[in-house]
C-alpha cells in the first residue's frame, strides 16, 4: 500500500462528509431509485482521485459510474422491499456506488471488477433503526461515511492483488436474494448506456429531508401569495 493510502484520506473525508450532512441536509436525491448517491460516491471518488493523481475527466466519469451502480442496485432490490425487510437502501446502495467509483479511479479492468463488486457486496449493510437517531450523527455515518470507507477499502484490496468471488450477483446465496425476496436482476442493466442515473438526481433546495421539499416549497409560495407573514411568525 502507498505511504499515504486512500484509506487514510477517506477517514478524513468521512469526518467532513458527516459534518456536512449533519449540519445542513443538502445532499442530493435520486427519488426514482430511492437513494442519496452523492454523499457516498463523491467522497470515495475524491479520495481515490487524490491517491491516483487522476484527471478531472476521470473523476467525473467515476462519479457517474457510481451513481449508476448504486441506483441500479437499489432498483434491482426494490426500495420498499428492502425497507420491509429492515434493510437500509441508502447505505447498501451507497456502498455499491462508492465501490464502483473507487474501482474506476483505481484503474481496475473488467475482470477485476468482479471481485471488486463482491468485496463491496460483502460490506454492504445498514438497518432501519437509523430513524431513531435524532441528532443525525449515526445517520450521517451510515449514509455517507461508512459506504465511502467500504468502497475505498474494496478498491484498494483488489488493486493490491486480493482475489475474490467472480459471480456474487448470481447463484445460490447471491447478493440480490440476500437483501430482497423477489429481486429483479434485469434492473441492473435496464437502459444501460441510455439512462444515466446522475441525470435523474437532484440537489435539495431546502435544508431538510427529501419528503419535506414539496411541502416547504408550497408553504413558501403560499406565504408570498397571501402575504400572511404575521401568521407564519406566530407559527414560528
Amino acid at each position: 500500500f502507498k505511504q499515504k493510502t486512500a484509506y487514510e484520506i477517506s477517514l478524513g473525508l468521512v469526518g467532513s462528509e458527516m459534518c456536512i450532512r449533519d449540519s445542513d441536509e443538502t445532499d442530493d436525491s435520486n427519488g426514482s431509485a430511492g437513494l442519496h448517491p452523492g454523499c457516498a460516491t463523491v467522497p470515495a471518488a475524491l479520495a481515490m482521485a487524490e491517491r491516483e493523481d487522476a484527471s478531472g475527466t476521470d473523476l467525473i466519469r467515476s462519479v457517474a459510474l457510481g451513481y449508476d451502480i448504486g441506483s441500479r442496485t437499489v432498483r434491482s432490490l426494490g426500495r420498499e422491499a428492502m425497507r420491509a425487510r429492515n434493510h437500509l437502501p441508502y447505505s447498501i446502495g451507497g456502498t455499491m456506488a462508492a465501490t464502483a467509483a473507487a474501482g474506476s479511479l483505481a484503474r481496475l479492468d473488467m475482470e477485476q471488477y468482479r471481485p471488486l463488486l463482491s468485496y463491496g457486496a460483502q460490506q454492504a449493510s445498514g438497518i432501519m433503526t437509523y430513524q431513531r437517531d435524532v441528532e443525525h450523527v449515526e445517520k450521517a455515518f451510515i449514509f455517507g461515511g461508512m459506504p465511502c470507507r467500504n468502497g475505498v477499502t474494496a478498491a484498494q484490496m483488489v488493486q493490491n492483488g486480493f482475489s475474490g468471488v467472480h459471480d456474487t450477483f448470481i447463484g445460490d446465496g447471491n447478493f440480490l436474494i440476500a437483501y430482497a425476496d423477489n429481486p429483479n436482476k434485469d434492473e441492473l442493466i435496464s437502459e444501460l448506456g441510455n439512462r444515466y442515473e446522475v441525470m435523474l438526481t437532484n440537489i435539495k433546495k431546502y435544508c431538510t429531508g427529501f419528503p419535506i421539499q414539496s411541502p416547504a416549497e408550497g408553504l413558501l409560495i403560499l406565504k408570498e401569495k397571501v402575504k400572511c407573514h404575521h401568521h407564519f411568525q406566530k407559527l414560528n
